[in-house]
């Protein structure tokens, strides 16, 4: 829809508008909006997030967000990674000088460093204990997982030119909104008397 959006004429209207649900409100956004927004992008206009299971059929959910490159903030993929941060920090129960985008950093590099060693071995798999094969392939894909996250917090200091100070300061803040949203449930769920 919006690679027709782009060429804004009647016919690519017509076309559209036997497609959409509420044309009066969706078309002028499909048009003015996204179609200007994406005009000199070729395609992959939107992105798709897996945020877990339905509770019920444990059916698959996914998020699909229409990208906004120019602004970060309003970026899912951004929130939701900003998210785990702080939740991942809550849970550590980090303070003081130990904040959880240094120990991804850090992470990061120790694995980069153990890559570089010349006995052939993998960084993921150094320092397991072989105590049986379940719980040795276990840990190795724990460690791969963790590896990947932390990854994915690399790439986004630097998409979004941050550094790991501005970026802690925003979990920082996610914290805080964690622990409110925590708190004021937990409120909520006490039985009044």
């Amino acid at each position: 829809m919006i690679t027709i959006a782009k060429q804004d004429n009647p016919h690519t209207r017509h076309l559209v508008s036997k497609w959409m649900f509420e044309p009066t409100t969706t078309m002028p956004i499909l048009f003015d909006q996204l179609g200007k927004r994406f005009a000199d992008r070729p395609g992959g206009y939107t992105r798709m997030h897996k945020i877990g299971f339905r509770h019920n059929d444990r059916a698959p959910i996914a998020v699909i967000e229409i990208l906004k490159t120019d602004m970060p903030d309003s970026d899912l993929g951004f929130k939701l990674t900003l998210r785990k941060l702080a939740a991942a920090q809550i849970q550590q129960n980090t303070t003081g000088n130990s904040k959880i985008v240094d120990q991804i950093l850090a992470s990061i590099q120790k694995v980069e460093d153990s890559s570089n060693q010349e006995d052939g071995s993998s960084p993921f798999t150094r320092d397991l204990p072989r105590t049986d094969k379940f719980t040795f392939k276990k840990a190795v894909n724990i460690r791969r997982r963790d590896h990947r996250f932390a990854v994915k917090v690399s790439k986004l200091l630097k998409n979004y030119n941050l550094t790991a100070g501005q970026l802690q300061e925003q979990v920082d803040l996610e914290c805080n909104n964690l622990s409110g949203l925590s708190l004021s449930t937990s409120a909520s769920t006490q039985p009044t008397n």
